[in-house]
């Protein structure tokens, strides 16, 4: 299905309502011909590649070019990218008119750092972040963090606490070590709330993509971010 069938149905379904619309705001800019044709001033803030949800066809992409390029020139929409690595490439794919810039605040969050829970840290949770959970658990386990020589019978108890680590779904929770001052958590172990985020030691983010607004959401908090630089 294109993007004009979605957009078919997209009215069908708004119906009447569209009437009692005053702007039409847009994340991804493919979507944003939804609107193409609806007579309602555009807003689009974009923090994804420009062919981000547009399909893997040449007649696609080649329709998309010249319509996303014609709504960014009009002067009822206003188009804008969350940072400049995605502006220069809005630039380099459609040239003129060039998209500013305009950096995530978070200001919804409504939270700040406060560590009521001094002794965890919180662990961003995306899939591959399995991953990561495991090597800290490892490494815990394993009293990398500690100097000396671990016996035998640590390493016997290292292989036993390795098949109890606690998982649901297949994916690590939590991990920690004997002896070690802090535990990692994943949210997923929490209400997923700012709030309640706001009150871990700190964060652990390792960044799947170079703008993260996750990132911006913890630092608009004051939280304490560990991240690969």
């Amino acid at each position: 299905e294109g993007i004009d069938e979605f957009a078919e149905e997209f009215r069908a379904v708004a119906g009447e309502r569209l009437a009692q619309v005053d702007a039409f705001l847009c994340t991804v800019a493919y979507l944003c011909l939804l609107a193409e044709d609806l007579g309602l001033p555009v807003l689009g803030y974009f923090g994804h590649p420009l062919l981000f949800m547009v399909p893997r066809s040449d007649a696609a992409r080649e329709s998309f070019w010249p319509r996303f390029h014609s709504m960014a020139a009009s002067d009822t929409v206003g188009f804008a990218v969350s940072d400049p690595f995605l502006q220069m490439q809005y630039d380099y794919q459609v040239g003129a008119p060039r998209l500013p810039a305009i950096r995530t605040h978070a200001l919804y969050t409504g939270a700040t750092h406060f560590p009521a829970r001094p002794n965890e840290v919180l662990v961003m949770d995306r899939p591959h972040e399995c991953v990561m959970m495991c090597i800290i658990q490892r490494l815990l386990s394993g009293g990398a963090w500690s100097s000396g020589e671990r016996s035998r019978d640590d390493r016997e108890q290292e292989e036993e606490e390795k098949e109890e680590w606690p998982t649901k779904e297949g994916r690590l929770r939590s991990a920690g070590g004997p002896g070690y001052p802090y535990r990692f958590l994943t949210r997923a172990l929490t209400d997923r709330s700012f709030a309640t985020f706001s009150q871990f030691r700190a964060v652990l983010l390792w960044a799947y993509d170079m703008d993260l607004i996750t990132f911006y959401e913890f630092y608009s908090m004051n939280t304490p971010i560990f991240m690969p630089s």
